[in-house]
C-alpha cells in the first residue's frame, strides 16, 4: 500500500522540517534501544524508527500496542 510506505511518512517528516537524529552502531558498545532512548530523552515528543517498527516516545515513555523498548532505535525524529 502506497499510504503505508516509508516514502510517504518521510515526506510528512520532511515537509514539516523535522530533523532526524541517527544512532550508529559502535563496535564494542550496545546499540541505542527504546529503553535507553527514554532514559536519555526524558522530555519531548519523538517518532522512533526502530528495527522493523515505528513507535512514539512522549516525555520518556514509549506509547505502543506492545512493549518494544528492547528494539534497536535507528533514528529519532523530534516533533515537539
Amino acid at each position: 500500500d502506497k499510504f503505508n510506505s516509508d516514502e510517504v511518512w518521510w515526506e510528512f517528516v520532511n515537509r514539516r522540517g523535522y530533523k532526524a537524529e541517527t544512532y550508529q552502531a559502535v563496535k564494542g558498545q550496545k546499540r541505542m534501544n527504546g529503553e535507553r532512548f527514554c532514559n536519555s530523552h526524558p522530555t519531548g515528543k519523538y517518532i522512533l524508527v526502530m528495527a522493523g517498527h515505528l513507535s512514539c516516545c512522549i516525555d520518556g515513555i514509549i506509547y505502543d500496542t506492545w512493549d518494544c523498548s528492547s528494539k534497536c532505535v535507528y533514528r529519532s525524529i523530534r516533533v515537539a
